[in-house]
């Protein structure tokens, strides 16, 4: 018996010493697993994620990459099975190693990594830019990148990972393209799709970041990234000043990513701008608004964006000629007829009745606008296969004959609309869908209505009745303002390619610069008091990508500048 419990014992320590002990256990290096640095108001910090033993303790160290001699940085007790620990000492544009090791009573200490576990706070600085169907981030490459991470964010959300860059491809260029109808999925991204394609660039809500990522076997190193994000801030588009007295009331575009603004005034236009407010944005409300009273009679209004982006509070552009000196024409009248860009889509709800060329005129003018435009009208009478309404027989003609016009009761005209006759100017914009369906030219004499001269003769022969009646009653000829067919990268419904309107063929062989063309001769020649506004210069086949809401329609800052060229011609 006593041998065989001597051969038991024997087996027992054999066996035991197969096993790692406590001691063993707790003098080895805690494992390493990853590395994140972050920005936050400026702030840095360089997270360290390792392995540890919930109720232990950890001493944390740094080194430089070409220093074999570590740091302690300090001390942090476990409360789990993983620990983080935060070094709010490490300094963007830097790389380190860090090291962990296990506090063991009270002098000893564990083993630990001498290699150690790589830290990227090297800032990939991405910079934004954007046009209606996609936003393009550059971001600056290095060399300790094995890819990088390409993040998207918009409001309170947090940021999502939309793509990846291997440093192959970053080695021959460093960029990422965003394109919004194939990458926004969520219902609420949806709700900045313009017909399921487009981001308005002046109220883009997205924030970009870029992550340099270092993969080293089972441990990865997370560069630099700003919580902020990098964002585009955009342009305020003023909608209305009210002046009544020394009381103001401000009321301007909102732009997402704001974070505060700015209201300027001057007295003059050569003077210098003088802050009025400081206003916190409100990101329930698309339009902002602020009620000032002011110390003396300024004559120009601006309003500035600033936002926080990659750490920094930059600020975006402003309108320099919003002015309130030329508001004397509150005794005339103007009647706007058109299709949805006279209308002011792609907006809608309150921002439609905020935003459009008609309301700029009335802001600058101080003259009475009606605008009875209806979104995607012609001006011929409907033809071929679409039946649509159209800006002679919905618009025009039933005010020439004392019927309300066409114009649907959702968009709230807001004024009681006068007889044809009172009206001192009527501005005419159309031709775009007339263009798109294909309608027949026609002759120039015709008296087809259902042909783009005919249409247009008939439009004539209306003002001129309409100018004899004014003369009745001691009143001038109408002035007639022509808007030519806007510069568009759209064609009928083919949204996601770009295809210029005045160089694409309408079934008919025409593009719409033929249309423009017919517009223009046909009303030259009218006997008429006819002034014309070259939208080209708002909009054109260089900045359409980059200055319009959707490839066709003003965004709400170029409403605003359209709207200066109307009423330029008015005065």
């Amino acid at each position: 018996m006593k041998k065989l419990i001597t051969t038991l014992f024997i087996i027992i320590i054999a066996c035991s010493a197969l096993l790692p002990s406590a001691a063993a256990a707790a003098n080895s290096a805690p494992q390493l697993l990853e590395t994140s640095c972050l920005e936050n108001e400026g702030a840095v910090v360089c997270l360290v994620q390792f392995k540890s033993v919930a109720g232990k303790k950890y001493r944390v160290y740094r080194r430089a990459p070409h220093s074999g001699k570590y740091t302690a940085l300090g001390d942090i007790k476990a409360k789990g099975k993983t620990t983080q620990f935060k070094d709010k000492t490490a300094k963007k544009g830097s790389i380190y190693f860090y090291t962990v090791r296990t506090i063991i009573g009270k002098k000893n200490l564990s083993a630990f990594e001498k290699k150690g576990i790589k830290a990227l706070c090297v800032d990939c600085a991405p910079t934004i830019s954007l046009t209606t169907m996609s936003a393009k981030i550059r971001f600056t490459a290095t060399p300790e990148a094995t890819s990088y991470f390409i993040y998207r964010k918009f409001g309170n959300e947090a940021f999502k990972q939309i793509g990846t860059v291997t440093a192959a491809q970053a080695k021959v260029s460093p960029q990422f393209t965003d394109t919004y109808y194939q990458s926004l999925k969520s219902a609420a991204e949806k709700e900045y799709l313009i017909s399921d394609t487009f981001v308005d660039p002046t109220a883009n809500p997205f924030r970009y970041e870029v992550r340099a990522i270092n993969k080293a076997g089972k441990q990865i190193a997370r560069g630099y990234y700003s919580k902020t994000g990098t964002c585009v801030v955009g342009t305020p588009a003023l909608s209305r000043v009210n002046i009544k007295g020394k009381n103001a009331e401000i009321i301007w575009a909102g732009v997402p990513v704001a974070k505060s603004y700015n209201i300027y005034a001057k007295v003059d236009k050569t003077a210098a701008w003088t802050k009025l407010a400081v206003v916190t944005h409100n990101s329930s409300d698309e339009t902002q608004r602020k009620n000032i009273v002011l110390s003396k009679n300024y004559a120009y209004f601006t309003v500035r964006a600033f936002a926080q982006s990659h750490g920094k509070l930059i600020s975006g552009n402003y309108e320099k000629d919003f002015s309130i000196t030329n508001r004397n024409y509150s005794n005339k009248k103007a009647l706007f007829l058109g299709d949805s860009i006279a209308r002011g889509r792609p907006y809608k709800g309150q921002s439609l009745l905020q935003f459009s060329y008609p309301i700029r005129v009335q802001q600058l003018l101080g003259i009475q606008c009606d605008n009875i435009a209806i979104t995607a009208t012609t001006i011929t009478e409907a033809t071929g296969e679409t039946e649509r309404q159209s800006v002679l027989t919905d618009e025009l003609e039933p005010m020439f004959e004392g019927r309300q016009p066409l114009t649907p009761a959702s968009y709230l005209i807001g004024t009681t609309l006068s007889p044809l006759w009172q009206y001192d100017y009527i501005v005419l914009q159309g031709g775009t869908n007339d263009y798109g369906l294909g309608v027949p030219l026609g002759a120039a004499d015709s008296s087809d209505t259902r042909t783009f001269n005919g249409a247009l003769n008939r439009f004539k022969e209306i003002i001129n009745i309409t100018n004899d009646i004014r003369a009745e009653n001691g009143l001038k000829p109408i002035k007639v303002v022509v808007l030519d067919i806007t510069f568009s990268y759209r064609f009928g419904l083919q949204y996601t390619a770009i295809n210029n309107r005045f160089t694409t063929p309408n079934k008919l062989g025409l593009n719409a610069l033929a249309y423009n063309q017919v517009l223009h001769d046909n009303l030259s020649n009218s006997g008429l008091d006819v002034a014309f506004v070259e939208s080209h210069e708002v909009l054109n086949e260089e900045n359409c990508l980059y200055e319009s809401a959707d490839n066709l329609h003003f965004t709400k800052l170029g409403y605003g500048q359209l709207g200066k060229l109307v009423a330029e011609v008015m005065k």
